[in-house]
């Protein structure tokens, strides 16, 4: 209930309220005969306080019987004290629980503390024997009590001054028993005595609720509420809480729109003297209003004496609410990965899952499920499914899973090691790499085709000593298949480029490493800038026979320090290392602890401890001629690239490829045109 106060939050609000104010369990009975068992084990009222007995020296003539009056009396006082809490905070907003379901709290306190305070004994107050089980112990095994339990009696906690100063301050009714429990706490400060179990309450009582005792002419007419809506009337002040279960079901908010009458009620008998003011301005008794957005209302009455009294009603719109976080898996293959899209084997059966991270709610798939998880027993197409988390405030969280089918996987075997499911061979000088892609276990009868001309299911590179491109198309039911490996030859040593100023390019995404803000910041690959082209020149250099480098900003001379963020005094902290036969490059930077390989997120920040291996070589310099030109784009195998553009599965193109799949686009000098999917995992 504070939680939903502080955020202006209804749902939560009425979901607190609606803990204390009704049965989740649906097992209370008010009659209950002889003998009580603790079955609900729920934080409603009725199970705080099981029973009540009509007994003159009560308040309002009954004196309760707590849960926990038979277990000891710390546990009796606790929960009697926090239940007093939750009534402040209700009647703060303006709904008054200290006099719920017939002032039963108020029985139970004078109960506890005649017993504790009182100097009533155990045999002179009554009782029903109470059945005490838990979840540690069977239910033909419940602890069956007599009576009250002498264990802690006397306890003292910090909330009495809470208790007079309603009571008797603002109702006007004696609590004859529970003025002996204040005067035995005596002024509350905080926490009291050496245990946890002294501040489960904030204490100072007295300092924030002492009142003056009135007369019960003087207090506030109690008002109750009443709701219609849709042909219902309710005795409620919430709307859009818990249903009487603690079952996940769908959300009890209102639809957006509903008309709904809010209709405070007065005591029979009391005459209306028609002084009535909503918080929306309007005078009357009654409010209909158009439930558009979760919102609360108030009423304020003042009766024949002068007294002001208030009624809260509390509307939660459906959906109104935060979107909730949601945790996504895929299993395929019997591997479960956390995410929302994968590549998987033509024929292969796929599991998805979906949870909330934030609280219950219920699922809704595009192919009515209703469940957490899905699973496709044969996936033989390229799809995306898309799926709802909804809330128990009705809000809708989509998620789209993305599944690429492929018939074959790109497998290799490097120097006697098996790779899978990997386009890219990194590879020493006079290594032997076998390019041996897998087709699924349901299409292995197609046929091979090399860019080379051969057609084996498999091709042989025997003392590599240079970097390629090797497409294979696999054709199988009259569609074909292409994948194209990338074979890099490692240099033996590192790159050294001479000292000057150059651009440097990400060759996925066409961008160019900037710097944004100068000083304390990080730079970002970013599309071409020919606004500010000094953004993007970066002037480099090392120390004669060094292959550590340092990165400087042209803009304004800041450079890269080893976290990556822009200094006044930059280090030569930078490494470039590159691949027979391309200018393509990996930068790292030197730790003591290894080399680590730069990585381009898909913002375009820099990981700049991403990893110790190289796993592409995806940057190239560029040197700055005349100062603000950038020279033509050169690298992509032999072969000119004249722009590079990224596409949703769903044709929307973007300025940097997304988590999951993605269609490249790469057009060539020689006016080649080729289109091909990238997974960012």
């Amino acid at each position: 209930m504070s939680i939903g106060i502080l955020c202006d939050d209804v749902f939560i609000y009425n979901q607190g309220l609606s803990f204390y104010k009704y049965d989740q369990a649906g097992t209370y009975t008010p009659n209950r005969g002889e003998s009580i068992d603790n079955d609900g084990l729920t934080d409603f009222l009725g199970n705080l306080v099981p029973v009540v007995a009509d007994d003159d020296r009560g308040a309002y003539g009954q004196l309760g019987q707590m849960q926990e009056s038979g277990r000891d009396q710390g546990h009796a006082t606790m929960a009697a004290g926090l239940a007093v809490d939750i009534c402040q905070i209700a009647y703060n907003q303006g709904d008054d629980l200290y006099s719920y379901m017939d002032n039963r709290l108020a029985a139970g306190l004078e109960f506890i503390a005649a017993y504790n305070n009182g100097g009533v004994e155990a045999e002179d107050l009554p009782w029903t024997t109470y059945r005490y089980a838990d979840c540690r112990t069977a239910w033909h095994n419940a602890w069956v009590q007599t009576g009250p339990n002498p264990g802690e009696r006397g306890a003292a906690r910090p909330y009495w001054g809470r208790v007079i100063g309603h009571y008797e301050g603002v109702k006007g009714v004696k609590m004859k028993y529970s003025e002996m429990a204040l005067e035995q706490m005596g002024i509350d400060g905080g926490g009291l005595g050496g245990t946890s179990g002294g501040y489960d309450h904030l204490g100072y009582s007295v300092l924030t609720c002492t009142r003056d005792a009135i007369t019960p002419d003087q207090a506030p007419t109690l008002l109750t509420p009443l709701m219609e809506y849709n042909g219902t009337s309710v005795e409620h002040n919430e709307l859009g809480g818990l249903r009487n279960t603690y079952l996940i079901e769908p959300t009890t908010a209102l639809p957006a729109g509903t008309l709904v009458t809010l209709s405070p009620q007065l005591p029979k008998g009391t005459a209306d003297t028609g002084q009535w003011k909503w918080n929306t301005g309007e005078h009357t008794k009654d409010l209909t209003v158009a439930a558009n957005r979760s919102k609360v209302y108030r009423v304020t009455y003042t009766n024949a004496n002068g007294v002001e009294s208030e009624q809260v009603f509390t509307l939660a719109v459906e959906g109104d609410c935060a979107e909730s976080e949601v945790e996504t898996y895929i299993t395929t293959n019997g591997v479960r990965t956390a995410g929302d899209s994968a590549t998987v084997m033509y024929g292969d059966a796929v599991t998805l899952e979906i949870y909330g991270r934030t609280g219950w709610g219920y699922y809704s798939w595009e192919n009515g499920a209703t469940t957490a998880t899905v699973t496709l027993p044969a996936v033989t197409t390229s799809r995306d499914i898309s799926a709802f988390f909804i809330s128990q405030g009705g809000r809708k969280n989509k998620v789209t899973f993305h599944l690429n089918v492929q018939s074959q996987r790109p497998d290799f075997i490097l120097n006697g090691q098996t790779y899978t499911d990997s386009l890219v061979v990194i590879a020493a000088a006079g290594s032997d790499v076998t390019l041996a892609p897998t087709p699924s276990d349901a299409q292995t009868y197609g046929t091979w085709q090399w860019s080379d001309g051969s057609t084996a299911s498999s091709l042989t590179l025997e003392n590599l000593q240079t970097s390629g491109e090797y497409t294979v198309r696999y054709t199988v039911d009259e569609t074909t298949y292409s994948c194209t490996y990338r074979i890099y030859v490692k240099d033996e040593n590192y790159r050294l480029p001479e000292a000057g100023d150059y651009y440097i390019r990400y060759l996925p995404d066409d961008t160019y490493l900037t710097n944004l803000n100068g000083t304390g910041t990080s730079p970002v690959f970013a599309v071409r800038n020919e606004a500010s082209p000094s953004s993007q020149q970066w002037h480099i250099e090392n120390t004669s026979g060094v292959s550590t480098y340092s990165i400087q900003s042209l803009r304004d001379s800041t450079g890269l320090n080893k976290e990556g963020t822009l200094v006044a005094r930059p280090l030569k902290a930078f490494r470039f290392s590159g691949v027979a036969g391309s200018d393509r490059l990996a930068i790292q930077k030197s730790v003591t602890s290894g080399p680590k390989y730069w990585y381009v997120k898909a913002d375009g920040s820099i990981d700049f401890a991403a990893t110790e291996d190289a796993t592409d070589y995806p940057f190239e310099l560029i040197a700055v001629e005349g100062g603000n030109s950038i020279n033509q784009p050169t690298a992509d195998g032999n072969k000119k690239i004249t722009a590079v553009t990224y596409y949703t599965p769903g044709g929307i193109r973007m300025n940097h490829p997304s988590r999951g799949i993605n269609i490249r686009q790469t057009i060539y000098a020689d006016g080649e045109t080729k289109q091909d999917k990238i997974v960012i995992r």
